[in-house]
């Protein structure tokens, strides 16, 4: 069931009252929200990366202990879980670290790190499943004094 008091109160944030007749409009704002979560980054997809952008071999063959650091990590770890409730943020933290320092190294840039570091969020709907209805009963609900 939905949670009415929650969609009826981001609703009024929206449009500035609980007229039902407004729902459209808070609808198409609430159906457009997103939150982003962090979520787990595959070697693999590391590997990718770095073999589109022209820095796999660089690294790979650079005796920077950056580089030899990070082709270490790529080839033991299946994927950065950095969802794990308790190593998620050191792995994280020396993941940060490992760009960081193929920065210094010259064997990446910011654009990278940054594109590799993106790789752990995902973007999703804040309000799953919301249809018009929900929006309009909610609204209804909170000018009938039940919400």
């Amino acid at each position: 069931m939905p949670d009415y008091k929650a969609i009826a109160d981001r609703a009024v944030e929206i449009i500035g009252s609980a007229d039902p007749a407004q729902y459209q409009a808070a609808f198409d704002v609430m159906a457009a929200e997103t939150v982003s979560i962090t979520k787990d980054i595959d070697t693999a997809d590391i590997k990718k990366y770095l073999i589109l952008a022209d820095k796999w071999l660089p690294i790979k063959i650079s005796t920077e202990v950056a580089a030899q650091i990070t082709m270490d990590a790529l080839s033991v770890f299946e994927s950065f879980r950095l969802t794990d409730p308790v190593t998620g943020p050191m792995v994280a933290a020396k993941l940060e670290s490992m760009m960081d320092a193929l920065i210094t190294a010259g064997l990446l840039n910011i654009d990278d790190k940054a594109e590799i570091m993106s790789m752990g969020n995902k973007s999703q709907p804040k309000w799953s499943g919301l249809k018009p209805g929900h929006v309009q009963n909610a609204l209804e609900y909170r000018a009938g004094g039940s919400v």
